[in-house]
């Protein structure tokens, strides 16, 4: 590349319920649209929220492959990791394969008020997934 460009990604659950923008500097942050949040239950949001994150997890990866050059993760492919949120309402897995996987709480849309608070606990599991996701890749354990 001739200029320096920061890397965005913005990304869209499929029912548009939840959109995620990605960064280096400010990490993942969600935004939960509580009009068609209405619609959804527990199970049908997990999904969108999976949806989200595998798309801006792909687009991250190729906005690093078109300023850096391939990925090239050597042992990683075996990787699973689990971030936990600090309420313990979301699960995020993620492995080395590329793989997503979204657990809310039985509970997790009748303990969060506000959509807001939800997007907040999505972007701590999700943080902290991707902070031990990062801290394998980087010393092998």
């Amino acid at each position: 590349m001739d200029s320096w460009q920061p890397i965005q990604v913005k990304a869209s659950s499929p029912g548009r319920v939840v959109t995620a923008t990605y960064s280096p500097d400010e990490g993942v942050r969600f935004a939960i649209d509580d009009r068609r949040l209405a619609c959804h239950d527990d199970l049908s949001l997990s999904g969108e929220i999976t949806a989200v994150i595998e798309a801006v997890l792909i687009g991250a990866r190729r906005a690093w492959e078109l300023r850096y050059g391939p990925y090239d993760p050597v042992g990683i492919a075996a990787v699973r990791v689990r971030g936990v949120s600090p309420r313990r309402l979301v699960t995020v897995t993620l492995t080395g394969e590329g793989d997503v996987d979204v657990r809310l709480s039985a509970h997790a849309l009748e303990d969060t008020t506000r959509p807001g608070d939800l997007a907040v606990e999505i972007g701590n599991a999700l943080s902290s997934a991707l902070t031990a996701y990062v801290h394998h890749a980087a010393t092998g354990v």
